[in-house]
């Protein structure tokens, strides 16, 4: 029997969900800020394509000087600008998986 300090494991459970869980609000605040260095993806666990996002930024600075690089910027922005569309399916979609996680 759990007394009345003991926390029920739903209760539990739902601290440690509020405590893990990503805010899209935040998410859209790093897009906004450090989107150039993939901060949003690396916030909402998506380290693979964040890691893309900046090797392609990076080298597309390295290649204007050769011209190329307008190109992969170019990639790069509009990336950039789709994810604004993005973020709230990614955040959602972080969070299933965390409770999945914590249920498990």
């Amino acid at each position: 029997m759990a007394t009345r300090f003991d926390p029920q494991p739903d209760t539990e459970l739902m601290m440690r969900y509020d405590a893990e869980k990503k805010s899209a609000l935040l998410a859209y605040v790093l897009w906004f800020f450090l989107g150039w260095a993939a901060v949003h993806r690396f916030y909402l666990g998506r380290t693979t394509s964040a890691l893309v996002m900046v090797i392609l930024h990076g080298l597309s600075w390295l290649l204007v000087l050769v011209l190329i690089g307008y190109v992969g910027l170019g990639i790069f922005w509009l990336w950039w600008a789709i994810d604004a569309l993005l973020l709230p399916g990614m955040t959602r979609e972080y969070n299933n998986r965390l409770i999945d996680r914590l249920q498990g």
